[in-house]
């Protein structure tokens, strides 16, 4: 295989994990802290949010966006709200498309100065010790941005240890609301979402590339308990699993990925409430948690959510 097949296959992976993966479990596995626990909860489903006015309805519902096969989720709450929907928003349409990010990948992802100088031979050491493991050559890692070996670390970690894509909640969402014939609509686009990463300035690309792979073994472990917090409703837990260490040391981080696209995120909704109907919203759970979250800049605009099963 050449380096260019090496280089086109290598994107390929890649953009079948993230597409999967988006960002917010990425983000969720790159900053979860060793050792964080579900607490229990008055709850034992996953967190549902409202929205109203008098002539509209609006879910919000929090996902993650890989799971164990075997993890159950579904409930009567929710299977009721999305009956009730005329439109499935999602972060981005295309949940179930490995391929609609290749391109963006290629385009945003690939840089013709190698990683090994970008980062210094000890690190790169470090970096090619995962990435071994993983299955990806050290001349194809050589070639990618490090914001995208930090992703890919991120995301093909977790798959290898059992999590799997085709199960993660949008994608289950997705396929049931195909028998609807209803829309799906997308609070962003592919591309927007690769740039998030792509437009970070080196050093905050290598801190998170040097995160994903301090969290590298432990991944899962971390996610076990991410999704423990989720399936019961725990979004104190979460909190302290998503957000804390990301907003505490990685504060710029936490402003371009959590702060900016949540505040566009309840811009959106509320011009959505400006027409009339119900709609589903799922997005990743830690848009919808902590102090900068959706419901927050919602309340902001003075427009109130309330919790659906408390």
């Amino acid at each position: 295989m050449t380096l260019t097949e090496t280089l086109r296959a290598r994107a390929k992976d890649a953009a079948r994990a993230v597409t999967g993966v988006a960002l917010g479990l990425a983000l969720a596995l790159a900053f979860v802290p060793t050792g964080a626990l579900a607490q229990p909860s008055s709850s034992n489903e996953p967190a549902l949010w409202v929205v109203r006015d008098h002539d509209s309805t609006i879910y919000l519902f929090g996902t993650v966006h890989l799971l164990r096969p075997e993890t159950q989720w579904r409930t009567p709450s929710i299977d009721e709200a999305m009956s009730r929907a005329d439109e499935l928003w999602f972060e981005i349409a295309d949940v179930d498309n490995p391929n609609a990010a290749l391109p963006y990948i290629q385009r945003y992802g690939l840089s013709t100065t190698p990683l090994s100088r970008r980062v210094g031979p000890e690190m790169f050491a470090r970096v090619t010790e995962v990435t071994d493991a993983l299955g990806l050559p050290a001349q194809a890692i050589e070639a990618m941005q490090p914001w995208l070996v930090g992703l890919t670390i991120s995301s093909m970690g977790i798959v290898q240890a059992g999590y799997d894509p085709t199960s993660g909640v949008e994608i289950r969402l997705k396929s049931t609301w195909a028998e609807t014939g209803r829309p799906v609509r997308e609070l962003e686009t592919v591309e927007q979402q690769m740039r998030f990463f792509a437009d970070m300035p080196e050093a905050a690309q290598i801190e998170f590339l040097e995160s994903a792979i301090e969290g590298y073994n432990d991944g899962a472990a971390m996610l076990d308990g991410l999704v423990d917090a989720w399936a019961v409703g725990d979004v104190t837990a979460m909190e302290r699993i998503m957000l804390d260490e990301m907003r505490e040391q990685w504060g710029g981080t936490y402003e371009v990925l959590i702060v900016e696209r949540n505040r566009n995120w309840a811009e959106q909704i509320e011009t959505l409430l400006q027409g009339s109907g119900t709609a589903f919203i799922a997005v990743g759970a830690g848009h919808l948690i902590g102090p900068d979250s959706v419901q927050v800049f919602l309340e902001q605009r003075g427009i109130a959510s309330e919790r659906v099963n408390p």
